[in-house]
């Protein structure tokens, strides 16, 4: 971590003696990526996903770096304890199946209204004292959605021109 300016900036390095050296840092859009050989650059949260089947969502993510609790949804006076909340759950309709909002996303007056009166969710789990936004905003920038598309994405990213293989991504 250093002090540049009023901004702070984070930053380290992985270098190993045998393999891939990996850097990490925040960019000025506060998003957290790696360089992996001062080449591939990617989502931190991307090599995250990679790394574990078990961090491959969203919900998985978020519980890792921020404590997560639990708020009631059942009345109209809970509104203003879920409104400006962030989801650390995806909120799916159980009568639709439908996403009504993803994890990570935070919650609106009108979405709060909206949770209490859809009915289908008596409490919904946030995340805690959201200090830093960095994990966040990373989450929202990825492309990749669960634990394969990563493999591809920083298997295409260190070998271009070569046919996407999940095999060999592994």
């Amino acid at each position: 971590e250093q002090t540049g300016g009023s901004r702070r900036l984070h930053f380290g390095k992985i270098i190993p003696e045998r393999g891939s050296w990996i850097e990490l840092e925040v960019t000025k859009k506060e998003n957290f990526q790696i360089k992996i050989d001062q080449t591939a650059r990617l989502s931190a949260i991307t090599f995250l996903r990679a790394c574990s089947p078990e961090l491959s969502s969203n919900a998985a993510l978020l519980a890792e770096f921020y404590a997560v609790g639990k708020r009631k949804a059942d009345s109209v006076k809970m509104k203003e304890k879920i409104a400006a909340q962030y989801l650390a759950e995806d909120l799916v309709d159980p009568a639709t199946g439908e996403l009504f909002l993803e994890a990570g996303a935070q919650i609106s007056d009108e979405q709060a209204e909206a949770i209490i009166a859809n009915g289908a969710w008596k409490s919904i789990k946030v995340l805690e004292n959201v200090e830093d936004d960095i994990i966040l905003n990373s989450i929202h920038d990825d492309p990749t959605r669960n634990h394969e598309d990563a493999l591809k994405r920083i298997y295409s990213r260190l070998r271009p021109g070569n046919p996407e293989s999940l095999e060999k991504a592994r």
